[in-house]
């Protein structure tokens, strides 16, 4: 539901926004576009990092455009918010190689560059490969921030490697790309793989890390 708000009031306005390489997103000291007080402050902490996530940029969008939805038919907020776009991908970028940690927030804000850039391939294949991680978050039966920090438990491996091989072509290639090294880092750090810890898993648990890269399994036998 925290996505739907933003599609519905920007939408319209978004499909035409133009992308630049620049991450800045506008000159709020100034205010050449003469925006209202309520947009330009809207902007402004989405620059400085107040607002933070899809929800309370969602809110905060709503709030403003119902007021002025004029905005939505100027060229210069449209420009603005591929602006945005350009900014939302940078930030998202950056927290994906911050770790497991940070991996529901890169999420959302792939999502919103893919939004803010619809046109956009590589933005759209972002959101396809995080949104993999949102929807393993949202199965009641399965915890992937547990992974986060110095986890210790073979289980939560196992759960996790099945989770996302099962799943479909992006599920598997965001396990590939960014699941599988965390985990092999953390884990190598605990010992989590060694030899005594895999003896005496199932043989399709073993199977399962060793086809995926995680461990090496072939001294173990039978």
């Amino acid at each position: 539901m925290k996505l739907r708000l933003l599609i519905l009031v920007l939408f319209p306005l978004l499909i035409a926004c133009g992308q630049e390489e620049t991450h800045a997103v506008y000159d709020t000291d100034s205010n050449p576009a003469n925006f209202p007080p309520e947009a330009v402050e809207l902007i402004r902490q989405i620059e400085t990092g107040k607002l933070v996530g899809s929800e309370a940029i969602t809110q905060a969008f709503g709030n403003v455009l119902t007021e002025h939805g004029d905005l939505l038919d100027r060229p210069e907020w449209k420009q603005t918010i591929g602006n945005m776009g350009n900014l939302f991908r940078a930030t998202a970028d950056s927290l994906s190689r911050q770790g497991i940690g940070s991996y529901s927030l890169a999420a959302e804000y792939y999502q919103l560059s893919a939004l803010a850039h619809p046109e956009d391939q590589a933005s759209r294949r972002m959101s396809g490969l995080f949104g993999s991680w949102l929807a393993a978050k949202a199965d009641s039966t399965f915890s992937p921030e547990a992974l986060a920090g110095d986890f210790k438990s073979l289980d939560i491996v196992v759960a996790t490697t099945r989770r996302f091989i099962s799943g479909d072509t992006l599920s598997q290639q965001f396990f590939a790309t960014y699941l599988a090294p965390e985990i092999k880092k953390t884990a190598a750090a605990v010992g989590l793989f060694d030899p005594a810890s895999l003896a005496g898993r199932p043989l399709s648990d073993r199977d399962l890390l060793a086809r995926t890269g995680l461990a090496d399994t072939s001294g173990l036998g039978k």
